[in-house]
């Protein structure tokens, strides 16, 4: 018998290449198992491979023990996988995981229901609710427990007494599974340039060619609308289509599902970790098998193995939360555009406020734009800014004109939102005598206060301890003050200025679970809140009809430090938070306060020129050679001995390979320079391409010596490396 040979591919980091054999042929991206070492893997047939290509005894080669599924990872598939790994300087292994985790999605068994039939013999004592119950049964054989329970009102113990004296059988079967019905009676009128809008997307879906098109429009504008008709185009034209619709946050799926159901009668299959396993088990199965037409998931959902995926659709595309960085670092927007690519499909990437990335994709002929320039059915709120430096105060960190438009939204019944980007109590923590400073011990951050209960929180790392009862430092018992606000103060503080208002505290805290998420937000649309406070989780995506006024408390948040996308982000989070406000037939006003008024951020967001920011932003990135017109990555030395860190970081830029198109910039400090006890130093690394960095970087490992007490690594940040 002769034997075929072929590389398996398992998910996870393996540094060889696996070589198994099997009697008959199999194709590729079929999932096998294997035996590696005594354990028995999941992976996938990746390459068929040629006896005469194998350098090693073919007798030792094991053979493949089970073929799990045929034909799950199609070549395009592959090909995301592999230029995934190879683009971000990870291990394909490492990418695989993402599409089938450890193998253990594939095991799902669909889930068995008890329906009952007649039995073999009656009861000695017929009862009213026994008869009712067995004529029900007769007459309707094979009916879940619970049917009978609902149409004849009878306790679950009057069935269950029926089972025991054998009047009733039991029968287990598969659950049915429901059928996807399109049903687009619910479909809403458009407006002239939605409509448009709408039609420029379809012509290009038709076209059946690989299209980024960019969906720019302001807040409250309909782009969900808009895109909803490229999908129903998309649904109506191919009954086996699959649309993909990518999310930045988890709880923008709350509201974006039931639009979906009422749009198309059906829900979408979500899919993102807050999903329990059998969920996602039995979610992955109607996605392999098709069954599922729209998935709505988080950045992880482009990697799955779809039957017949036919759109993808980024909504909010601009957001950092496309970004991972642990484990394989890549961008959901970026790749999603790549397996559109690949698999010659139109992308769309929504936004109000796109990065500058897209603006520069459009700019360069690379991506389409399509433009909705104003509101469906309203207009855009007044954006007035308060100098915090001359203003009145009505609290330490509210205004006094700030306190007045809540006030006149309470008379009118209307809703407020105050919107603080800062979780906790307090961002700081000092001793009232001697002012010494809470700091994480792992990574020296400050300590977030939090309250409900009192404890101190490190936000980066995820330390936490109770607040002690004296100063670690001067053991004085006299009390911490706690410095600048957070949510939770500022709803404090609300609670004590207007102490009959209904208020809700919106941030990651207060939302665990996705039943929480729904059932808040169900709340405040349906006007079970007066007052909002809430952190960024609240300014993307969300439509309160009852919301007329934001006040963003401290606007200068974001704007220092040394991220190079600091005004950007700023920009975008602002401007999305402000489109929270009216957004129906109500005019939404914003107040922002700042302590930097002049700022350009703060300037663009009170004058509406959105176009103006954009400029400068690029001119200025142009003119120091930064993203979108360059492309970094870093490599960071570290060390438990500061000195030696800092020495060898110094070294290793002289001993660098010299390249006419590679900059070395540094070494300098990072921001946050103890981890676990490690003084880190980075090396920033910059080209015009990333194919040129991919290039140097296979050198650079190669020409030098790493002494034992340093450690070296490439930093790879997904949004900086293009």
């Amino acid at each position: 018998m002769n034997n075929h040979y072929y590389q398996v591919l398992l998910p996870k980091a393996v540094p060889i290449e696996l070589i198994y054999c099997y009697h008959t042929t199999i194709e590729i991206g079929a999932v096998v198992t294997v035996p590696l070492g005594r354990r028995t893997e999941t992976g996938v047939v990746w390459k068929i491979k040629d006896k005469e290509e194998i350098t090693f005894n073919v007798s030792k080669i094991k053979p493949i023990k089970n073929i799990i599924v045929e034909g799950l990872i199609t070549p395009s598939h592959q090909a995301l996988i592999e230029r995934t790994a190879s683009h971000y300087l990870s291990d394909t292994g490492n990418v695989l995981k993402m599409a089938i985790g450890n193998g253990g999605y594939l095991e799902y068994h669909a889930p068995k229901v008890q329906t009952l039939v007649k039995g073999v013999s009656l009861p000695a004592r017929i009862t009213q609710a026994r008869q009712q119950v067995l004529d029900f049964v007769e007459s309707h054989p094979g009916c879940e427990k619970k049917v009978v329970i609902e149409h004849t009102g009878v306790s679950a113990s009057v069935i269950t007494s029926l089972i025991k004296m054998d009047a009733l059988s039991v029968i287990e079967k598969e659950e049915e599974k429901k059928e996807v019905s399109l049903d687009i009676t619910a479909k809403p009128e458009l407006s002239f340039t939605q409509e448009d809008a709408a039609y420029q997307l379809v012509k290009r879906i038709d076209t059946g060619l690989f299209c980024v098109c960019v969906l720019d429009g302001v807040t409250g504008s309909g782009k969900t609308e808009v895109y909803f008709e490229a999908i129903e185009h998309v649904l109506c034209k191919d009954e086996r289509a699959q649309i993909l619709v990518m999310l930045p946050e988890i709880i923008l799926t709350t509201q974006l599902v039931s639009r979906f159901e009422k749009r198309f009668g059906f829900a979408p299959t979500q899919w993102h970790s807050g999903l329990t396993i059998a969920v996602r088990k039995r979610n992955y199965h109607d996605i392999v098998s098709g069954q599922a037409r729209i998935i709505i998931g988080a950045r992880s959902a482009l990697y799955l193995p779809y039957k017949c995926l036919s759109l993808i659709v980024v909504d909010e595309e601009h957001d950092s939360s496309y970004k991972q960085e642990d484990g394989v670092p890549y961008h959901g927007r970026d790749m999603a555009v790549m397996r559109g690519f690949l698999e010659k499909l139109t992308v769309i990437l929504a936004s109000a406020t796109p990065s500058l990335e897209t603006v520069y994709n459009v700019r360069e002929g690379k991506y389409d734009k399509i433009t909705l320039p104003s509101r469906f059915g309203a207009v855009m709120p007044d954006i007035d800014v308060v100098d915090m430096k001359k203003a009145q105060k009505h609290d330490q960190f509210l205004s006094l004109e700030l306190c007045e438009q809540i006030n006149a939204r309470l008379e009118r019944s209307e809703q407020s939102l105050l919107f603080l980007n800062r979780r906790g109590f307090a961002p700081l923590t000092l001793c009232r005598s001697c002012g010494f400073r809470f700091q994480c011990s792992s990574c020296s951050s400050w300590m977030v206060r939090h309250e409900a209960p009192a404890r101190l929180d490190c936000h980066l790392c995820g330390q936490s301890q109770p607040v002690p009862n004296q100063c670690p430092s001067c053991q004085s018992q006299e009390g911490f003050a706690a410095c600048g606000p957070g949510v939770q103060r500022i709803a404090q503080t609300i609670e004590k200025l207007w102490p009959s208002a209904k208020i809700t505290l919106m941030d990651s805290d207060h939302l665990a679970n996705e039943s929480t998420r729904k059932e808040m937000i169900t709340s405040i649309i349906d006007g079970h809140a007066d007052i909002i406070v809430g952190t960024q989780i609240i300014a993307k995506g969300h439509h309160f009809p009852k919301l007329s006024f934001v006040g963003i408390v401290d606007a200068d948040i974001g704007l220092s430090g040394g991220d190079l996308r600091a005004a950007e982000k700023c920009y975008q989070l602002l401007q999305q938070v402000s489109g929270r406000a009216g957004r129906e037939h109500i005019k939404g006003q914003v107040m922002i306060q700042s302590y930097m008024p002049d700022n350009s951020v703060i300037q663009a967001l009170a004058s509406g020129d959105r176009d103006l920011f954009v400029e400068s932003e690029l001119m200025a990135r142009e003119i120091c050679s930064m993203p979108p017109y360059s492309r970094l990555i870093s490599i960071m030395v570290s060390s438990l001995n500061a000195t030696e860190a800092e020495r060898f970081a110094q070294q290793l830029v002289k001993k660098l390979p010299v390249d006419k198109k590679i900059d070395v910039l540094g070494p300098v400090m990072a921001s946050i320079f103890v981890v676990r006890k490690r003084y880190r130093y980075r090396l920033l690394i910059r080209s015009e391409t990333s194919v040129n960095i991919q290039k140097w970087v296979a050198n650079v490992f190669e020409c030098i010596q790493v002494p034992k007490s340093v450690q070296i690594k490439l930093d790879v940040d997904p949004q900086n490396f293009g």
